[in-house]
């Protein structure tokens, strides 16, 4: 939710600090690199010194630009809760719901719980935000999300996991790739491989960076990119990517991509988290995704790979479903 209380000054370094660069900025604000980079002037102008470091690879706020970023974040939470209690008000609230997840669960998980959720709740209006796994976290945090979904290693610090189910990073190649036959790599076989993995930071990168510095060895990255054109890329043969089951679902189900065990206890301790703003109890709309999402993670994580069927509230939570109005 943006709030509407905040000046475009503010809203352009707040976007600026949580990007790290003034070109992924401009791309979140759906507006030209030089008017976020006018708006980022003007802000230091204002305060009378610079606000950010200036990186080879982006920007970083300095110690004058932490403060001010810490000060801003709390006013715009404050404010977009001032908001949200207001728009509460109106009857079409309870039908709104603000989602993130990383770009994982945007293939087939997402796109199948969302569109089972509208038959359940035919006149909900759902929003949903693609980032990388801090922006999603950071969303949740901020409450601009009221449910998020994304990859973990661990518990994080201001968000509450309602539901969660293994997910192993494996490997992944074409069906007519020489270790297709195979069932399971170790770590010197994987990175024997030219590997397509995902731009930026990762559970992915993070795991395999992890696995390899345990193991002493090292791997080159052969091809970086979004997730879809990496799916088409290892369909083409040649190369391995790692992910999840989920992530290449549809690939799996049609016989073009193979998933593959990697033989290290890393890569097997990745789960799905289920996640909502500490301290908050999302109610009406929201509780019914959850409830749903939950039940469809268990499926998962049983193996089903997708949106599991049947009831919808998991066992034990109390109260009726309620139904959204056409």
């Amino acid at each position: 939710m943006s709030s509407p209380f905040l000046s475009t000054m503010a809203r352009h370094f707040l976007a600026v600090a949580e990007a790290r660069s003034i070109t992924d900025a401009s791309q979140a604000l759906h507006v030209a690199p030089s008017a976020v980079s006018r708006q980022v002037a003007l802000m230091e102008a204002a305060m009378g010194c610079a606000l950010f470091l200036r990186q080879a690879r982006g920007m970083a706020p300095n110690e004058a630009g932490e403060r001010l970023l810490a000060w801003l974040t709390a006013v715009q939470r404050e404010s977009e809760e001032v908001q949200r209690q207001v728009l509460g008000l109106g009857p079409a609230a309870a039908q709104r719901l603000h989602l993130a997840c990383t770009e994982g669960f945007t293939t087939a998980f997402m796109p199948q719980l969302m569109g089972r959720f509208r038959d359940q709740w035919p006149g909900a209006r759902l929003f949903l935000r693609v980032g990388d796994a801090q922006q999603v976290d950071q969303w949740l945090q901020r409450g601009e999300v009221e449910v998020g979904l994304r990859f973990a290693t661990r518990p994080v610090e201001g968000l509450r996991v309602v539901a969660s189910a293994p997910s192993p990073i494996v490997a992944v190649c074409a069906a007519g790739h020489p270790l297709a036959g195979r069932s399971t790599l170790s770590v010197a076989d994987l990175v024997a491989q030219p590997l397509a993995l995902p731009e930026g930071s990762s559970t992915v990168r993070q795991v395999l960076d992890g696995a390899c510095a345990l193991a002493g060895t090292r791997y080159e990255v052969a091809c970086t990119g979004n997730l879809p054109s990496l799916i088409s890329l290892v369909e083409q043969g040649g190369l391995v990517m790692l992910g999840s089951r989920m992530s290449v679902m549809h690939a799996l189900e049609r016989g073009s991509l193979v998933a593959l065990t990697v033989a290290a206890p890393a890569f097997e301790q990745r789960r799905v988290q289920l996640l909502v703003g500490d301290g908050r109890a999302p109610g009406g709309v929201a509780q019914a995704f959850l409830d749903l999402a939950a039940v469809a993670l268990a499926g998962y994580g049983d193996g089903a790979g997708g949106v599991a069927p049947g009831r919808l509230r998991p066992a034990g939570t109390p109260g009726p479903r309620r139904r959204g109005r056409a």
